[in-house]
């Protein structure tokens, strides 16, 4: 019994511990932020609207009888905080001061969702939260991004070839992001189980015949069986519950994972969900491990040396980074370079949104306009 236990806690330590290469961290730094992006732009021209006491802030802990506890700024102030944000999502994905970028994202893109619980707080944003929480602190930064150039660690190599240059991390940080997936899918599952519409079928027949989303080119169409949507329903709360415990790898992983983009997918069809379904694919990258994505580059590899055009794109990529050099110890002059261009960039998005004018303040016919002429009118 002793020895079963040991066993047991030691396969627990080598899952969270054991030490690998960051790439799938690595990949997910790069595109979540992307994806995020579809988010927060939408919503620059109206931040002094949506987030600002200019504007109507609409807190979601006010609903709970916690008035004001979140911080409310002017406008300028919060376009200025709304410009940071920007910039650190930019800066996670190339990776320039990668942790700090990912801090500074994951807290003020959760205060921003936080001041407006109408049309900005969903759930992919509470998800969005939590997966920049996990990246930051990981290791995600240390490969194809401009802290590891900076840091000396640039080399041309791919994860299939040997990676004594690559530092290895513990394991842990791509676990939470797997079991935090999964503890979403389960508890959406347990969620659905206590909503009896959700098994007749009417609630998805709902959820199809609006466009509160996006419009979505099948969902109508789908409506119109209430016989499929109860087996979708099913069938849905079925993957939902096995994601968590089967999801890790071999054959399951095989089988779970396609699933989730095909469920995923069409939703975006019958549901005109867009954002969401991106989210959770960015997601998916944790649960290919080192190994994994050797394979995938050792096919990219064998792919290059079958095409031309290929061969000949990978070539001048290897020209132009052995080109840059191999620049070492630039270190604080880059961080000080990134908190210069974070103020830079957030001051020149005040004098935009300043000049856009969106409620015309400063047009002659504005709220700008001496009293005098207000009174004549």
């Amino acid at each position: 019994m002793k020895s079963a236990t040991v066993r047991i806690g030691e396969r627990i330590e080598r899952f969270f511990f054991d030490l690998e290469v960051p790439y799938a961290l690595a990949l997910t730094r790069i595109l979540f932020p992307i994806v995020v992006m579809g988010m927060v732009l939408p919503r620059w021209h109206v931040v002094r609207e949506l987030f600002s006491t200019d504007g109507a802030i609409a807190q979601i802990a006010d609903g709970y009888g916690y008035p004001g506890l979140m911080p409310e700024f002017s406008g300028t102030i919060a376009v200025a905080l709304y410009a940071i944000m920007i910039f650190a999502l930019v800066c996670t994905t190339v990776g320039w001061c990668t942790r700090a970028s990912l801090i500074v994202s994951a807290v003020l893109f959760t205060y921003f969702s936080m001041l407006d619980y109408v049309s900005t707080m969903t759930k992919y944003t509470v998800i969005t939260t939590h997966v920049l929480a996990i990246l930051s602190v990981s290791q995600c930064g240390s490969l194809w991004s401009v802290d590891a150039w900076l840091a000396g660690r640039k080399r041309q190599y791919w994860p299939g070839l040997p990676t004594v240059e690559y530092q290895r991390f513990p394991a842990w940080p791509r676990r939470l992001l797997q079991i935090f997936i999964g503890v979403v899918y389960f508890g959406a599952a347990v969620t659905k189980m206590h909503t009896p519409l959700f098994f007749t079928g009417d609630m998805l027949q709902f959820w199809m015949q609006t466009h509160i989303n996006f419009k979505h080119p099948i969902g109508e169409y789908m409506s119109l069986y209430p016989i499929l949507l109860v087996a979708f329903a099913y069938i849905t709360i079925v993957w939902e519950i096995m994601f968590l415990f089967v999801s890790w790898k071999g054959s399951w992983r095989s089988l779970i994972l396609p699933i989730g983009v095909v469920f995923h997918f069409m939703t975006t069809l019958t549901l005109g969900l867009m954002l969401f379904p991106m989210v959770c694919y960015c997601t998916y990258i944790s649960f290919f491990d080192e190994e994994d994505l050797q394979h995938c580059a050792a096919w990219f590899r064998r792919q290059c040396r079958g095409s031309a055009w290929l061969k000949k794109a990978v070539a001048r990529l290897s020209e132009l980074r052995q080109r840059m050099g191999q620049p070492i110890g630039w270190q604080s002059s880059a961080r000080a370079a990134f908190v210069f261009s974070m103020a830079l960039f957030a001051v020149l998005n005040v004098e935009v949104e300043h000049w856009l004018d969106l409620y015309g303040e400063r047009r002659p016919e504005g709220d700008d306009r001496p009293e005098h002429v207000q009174e004549q009118e």
